[in-house]
C-alpha cells in the first residue's frame, strides 16, 4: 500500500477558503439586522395581538367596560407618540386623571399605575403615521368608536364592552423603518379586529400599499 504524504492546503486552496468565508461572513453580517429588525416587527405586533385579546376576556369575565388607547402622533407633547394604553380595571384612566394624573403622568410612571398597561415598540417600529406615512390610516376603526381614526385623530380608542365585544372592528398598522418592501416603502404589519366578536388575526409584514 503506497502512503501520499498530506501537504495540506495550497496557497490557492486557502485563498479560495478565505474569500468565501468573508462573502458569507459579509451577506450575513448585512442581512442580519433586517431579519433581527423584522422579527421585531412581528414581536410588537404580536404584543398588539395579545393585548387585545386579554383585554377582551377581561372585560367579559370582570363584566367591565375597558379601552385601550392608541397614541399615534401629537406634535405638541412628545409623550403622546407611538405608544399606548390599556386598562385592567374599568375606569383605571379616568379615575388617574381624577386624581390629578393625566396622560403623560401616567405613560412615565407606569409602575404607580397597577391597573393600567404601557406599551412602548421597540426602536424603529411603530405606528404609520409616527414615520410620517398618513396613509394607509395608522389606527382605522368604525364609527362605533370614537376617536375612531389616526390620523387625522392623534389618538384612537378601542372599548370593549362587559360582554366582550369592541365597540367597532377595525385595522391596526405598525411598521419597521428597516424593513423594505419590494415597492421601496417599509412593510407593515395589520392586527385586524373583527367586528362584534373582537377576535384579532395578524397579516403580514408585507408590502404598504
Amino acid at each position: 500500500m503506497i502512503m501520499k504524504e498530506n501537504k495540506g492546503f495550497t496557497l490557492i486552496e486557502l485563498i479560495v477558503t478565505v474569500t468565501i468565508a468573508i462573502i458569507i461572513a459579509g451577506g450575513f453580517l448585512y442581512l442580519s439586522p433586517k431579519i433581527i429588525q423584522r422579527q421585531r416587527l412581528k414581536n410588537d405586533a404580536w404584543q398588539i395581538a395579545n393585548d387585545i385579546t386579554e383585554i377582551r376576556e377581561r372585560a367579559k369575565s370582570q363584566l367591565e367596560i375597558l379601552q385601550m388607547r392608541f397614541y399615534v402622533k401629537n406634535t405638541s407633547q412628545q409623550e403622546l407618540n407611538n405608544v399606548y394604553v390599556w386598562e385592567k380595571k374599568e375606569g383605571a384612566i379616568q379615575e388617574a386623571n381624577n386624581d390629578g394624573y393625566d396622560i403623560v403622568y401616567i405613560i412615565n410612571h407606569p409602575r404607580e399605575f397597577p391597573n393600567i398597561v404601557v406599551r412602548h415598540f421597540s426602536k424603529g417600529i411603530g405606528f404609520l403615521w409616527h414615520f410620517g406615512y398618513t396613509a394607509p390610516a395608522s389606527v382605522d376603526l368604525g364609527t362605533g368608536c370614537s376617536p375612531s381614526s389616526s390620523p387625522p385623530d392623534y389618538y384612537a380608542v378601542l372599548t370593549f364592552n362587559e360582554w366582550g365585544n369592541p365597540c367597532s372592528g377595525g385595522t391596526i398598522r405598525i411598521m419597521s423603518k428597516a424593513v423594505i418592501g419590494t415597492n421601496g416603502k417599509p412593510r407593515i404589519v395589520e392586527l385586524i379586529v373583527t367586528p362584534a366578536t373582537g377576535r384579532v388575526r395578524m397579516e403580514g409584514p408585507k408590502d404598504m400599499p
